[in-house]
């Protein structure tokens, strides 16, 4: 008895103090998480933002998807055809025909890629047809002003890229570096060991940049590349200034170039998901993480839309790849200037999956489908007025963070 007593005792004593370390250790934690929160906001006004419903006025919004932005322009698709589509403060207008999804004269691959090229024209990716996605040419439309001259294909200059059949490209979103060429996430097959490419798509030439991640990720150069470069995207701000966007991951930075060489001005997130590479040089996602996000921007503003929740505001964080949800949501955007200092975070009213700007600057979309394959529902637009976002209700952001 009295054995078992001295251990009860020993047991006690011993509970005691850990009892203490985990107060210890909670305080401790607790203390992080303000000051953490504290750090991470300084300066930064949170704002809380009330949106107005956009309709759709299009034939079909479940089955016609706008994907991308020219202006107040959007460029949309369906199963057959591209069209565009004029967004304003009340409605996504009645699409308007521009060309068949096709490999014939005037017609253009399903996997086209666009991008505001200069003096009002755009550019225009083009693939070959099938699964292996290789190049083909450079469309550039040249006058983009309205829906006559987008629709005369006489006008349309044809720059032949089939000597780069072996760039490895699956990122969604380039832009224009000069008249004549285009950044990319991407790099020629045989040169496995950057991201990032210079392309001069008038005389079929590539140069890669040097910029290699340092992310503790163990796989082949090759693999690293894909997981980059897949479903990435590109933005600028027209003046020497570029941001990149991590197709699947939460991982974005800043970056100027300086002739062939990247100089990152500034990271803004950094979360990877794991990988692991398979015996084809390809990768295997072994778990995603949800934390994701969503660009728009403009000369003066980058906005990210903070997606990592379902519309209940379920938080997913990290999923094995067999429970991972398509269905990622936000309403939380953080609003950057190009030199990555944060100034504003806006909370919104509504959940959605993408953003955009107005031309002007003082409207900003929020979509709810981020692509109709993975959203069945009737999908929704909402515009928010951030023209003047210091009249607009405050947010105590270091509440919200904690």
């Amino acid at each position: 008895i009295k054995s078992k007593r001295v251990k009860l005792n020993r047991t006690m004593i011993n509970l005691k103090s850990n009892m203490k370390v985990l107060v210890a250790l909670s305080i401790s934690f607790l203390m992080f998480l303000t000051s953490w929160a504290g750090n991470n906001v300084k300066n930064v006004r949170g704002v809380k933002l009330t949106g107005k419903e956009v309709k759709y006025n299009i034939s079909n919004p479940n089955t016609i998807y706008p994907r991308i932005q020219i202006g107040n322009r959007m460029i949309a698709n369906d199963n057959d055809n591209f069209y565009f589509t004029e967004l304003t403060d009340t409605e996504l207008a009645k699409e308007e025909h521009f060309a068949k999804k096709g490999s014939a004269e005037n017609e253009l691959s399903t996997r086209a890629r666009y991008a505001q090229g200069p003096l009002n024209s755009i550019l225009t990716l083009n693939f070959e047809s099938g699964y292996a996605l290789f190049l083909k040419e450079m469309v550039v439309i040249p006058n983009a002003k309205s829906i006559a001259d987008i629709r005369n294909y006489s006008a349309w200059k044809r720059y032949d890229l089939s000597r780069l059949r072996t760039f490895h490209d699956f990122s969604n979103v380039f832009v224009a570096a000069s008249d004549s060429t285009i950044l990319i996430a991407g790099t020629p097959k045989e040169d496995y060991r950057h991201i990032f490419s210079i392309m001069d798509y008038k005389n079929q030439k590539v140069f890669p940049l040097d910029y290699w991640p340092e992310d503790g990720v163990n796989v082949p150069d090759i693999v690293k590349t894909s997981i980059y470069t897949a479903y990435s995207e590109l933005y600028t701000n027209g003046k020497g200034r570029f941001l990149f966007n991590g197709g699947r991951e939460r991982y974005s930075f800043i970056f100027t170039i300086d002739k062939d060489k990247v100089n990152v001005v500034k990271e803004l997130y950094k979360v990877y998901s794991d990988y692991k590479a398979d015996r084809n040089n390809n990768y295997i996602t072994l778990s995603r993480n949800s934390e994701e996000l969503r660009v728009a921007s403009n000369e003066e503003n980058i906005f990210l839309l903070l997606v990592d929740s379902d519309p209940d505001e379920r938080f997913y964080g990290k999923l094995p790849i067999d429970d991972f949800s398509f269905f990622i949501y936000g309403n939380t955007i953080e609003l950057y200037d190009w030199d990555g200092n944060k100034k504003n975070i806006l909370y919104l009213d509504h959940y959605g999956q993408r953003i955009m700007l107005s031309e002007d600057g003082k409207k900003l979309f929020l979509f709810s489908d981020d692509n109709t394959s993975r959203n069945p529902k009737q999908p929704h637009i909402w515009v928010y007025d951030i023209s003047n976002l210091d009249a607009q209700p405050e947010v105590d952001v270091a509440e919200m963070e904690k």
